[in-house]
């Protein structure tokens, strides 16, 4: 008989025990501590620099590597036009006179073709007498971000510069917005150009042999 008085009163015990119990509630087990709330606003934060940083490079590549392939399209214009025209030593790029003019439109403009930088810039021809790139231990070494095409004769590229080389080869050389210069030689051509005269200013005559 004492026994099943004590078991009655412990199981009384335990019942009084499990209603003292306070049941979870919003307020006293919160969706998020001060702490968690601070760590997710820095990780967004850090993302969202890292994307603020990260979006103008990724840009500035994008039109470096445009650019890139315009001084390549310049470069397979050149190719074409000598073998057009019986393997001429002599072409110019004069944005004012009638074979500049006729080069650009027969050439680099063909079907409503556009040839201007990515910002929407007109690209220049410029040579030697040009400013914008020093001349040190025969080589052309560009300094400015200008929107000019440096075509210096007598010259091969090395790397990013235009070294001395025989009168017969050339280089085609442009500064780039994200650091150094695309460069590219070629031979068997003399090209004359003007002083910094931008392509978009040409005559609408174009080349016979095309």
């Amino acid at each position: 008989m004492n026994i099943h008085k004590y078991k009655s009163q412990s199981n009384n015990k335990t019942n009084n025990n499990n209603q003292l119990k306070p049941k979870p509630s919003p307020k006293t087990n919160p969706a998020f501590t001060i702490i968690e709330v601070v760590l997710v606003l820095a990780i967004a934060g850090l993302i969202f620099l890292m994307v603020f940083i990260a979006l103008p490079a990724l840009q500035r590549n994008q039109r470096d590597a445009q650019r890139k392939r315009d001084i390549d399209r310049l470069y397979s214009a050149i190719t074409r036009y000598r073998s057009n025209n019986k393997n001429t030593k002599y072409l110019s790029l004069d944005s004012y006179n009638d074979s500049g003019a006729g080069f650009v439109n027969s050439y680099l403009k063909l079907d409503g073709d556009s040839f201007e930088d990515p910002d929407g810039t007109a690209y220049s021809f410029a040579g030697d007498s040009s400013s914008g790139y020093t001349y040190e231990d025969d080589a052309y070494i560009l300094t400015d971000f200008n929107h000019n095409i440096y075509i210096f004769n007598n010259t091969k590229c090395d790397g990013d510069k235009a070294v001395s080389s025989d009168s017969s080869n050339y280089s085609i050389s442009y500064k780039l917005e994200g650091g150094g210069s695309y460069c590219l030689s070629g031979t068997g051509l003399n090209i004359s150009t003007s002083s910094a005269q931008p392509v978009s200013k040409t005559s609408t005559n174009s080349l016979v042999n095309t």
